[in-house]
């Protein structure tokens, strides 16, 4: 009687042993995903797991990547329509950094070029809340808008989009082009 009861005790324990390897080995992999990836463009097409976001060139635009102050930039550009792409694995504060940028830009007066800042607000972009400040710019007859989106990934870092157009359409047909990955 023992015995069986013995054996049930080490079949559990060996249960139990095997779930917690396969629970770390899971945590492992899920930990390893996450790790910080600034994003790939390769044929047309921006790709970055760890931020969960994949877009493809809108027809007739240029993809190009650039490195400026040691982090690197991903653009889709046509004439004066643009989707910039940045990441940071700095923890920054979002909502800081956009009132920031709207502070910035809504005190400096541009020699002719009228400049309106609107609050921030929040946005869905493929399944995710960015926060997002839409800015117009005016000289004349030409106008330029520009929308800046940015959210934190996994608390540890950042990923923003810059949304360029003469018309606000053309921002909203970009950021349509945003998919989850």
């Amino acid at each position: 009687m023992d015995r069986r009861k013995n054996r049930g005790s080490a079949v559990v324990a060996v249960i139990v042993v095997l779930a917690l390897i396969g629970i770390g080995v899971g945590a492992f992999f899920f930990f390893q995903s996450r790790k910080y990836d600034p994003g790939t463009l390769e044929n047309g097409t921006y790709t970055n797991k760890w931020a969960k976001v994949k877009i493809t060139a809108p027809e007739g635009y240029s993809a190009e990547t650039k490195t400026e102050g040691g982090y690197k930039f991903h653009y889709f550009i046509k004439g004066s329509n643009a989707l910039g792409i940045g990441t940071t694995d700095t923890d920054t504060d979002v909502d800081g950094g956009i009132e920031e940028v709207k502070k910035a830009l809504g005190s400096v007066n541009y020699a002719g070029v009228g400049v309106t800042v609107k609050d921030p607000t929040t946005q869905m972009i493929a399944g995710e809340k960015y926060k997002c400040v839409k800015i117009e710019m005016s000289a004349g007859n030409v106008r330029m808008y520009i929308n800046i989106y940015a959210r934190k990934v996994h608390g540890n870092g950042v990923i923003a989009f810059f949304a360029m157009g003469t018309t606000p359409s053309e921002i909203d047909s970009l950021i349509y082009h945003i998919q989850r990955y």
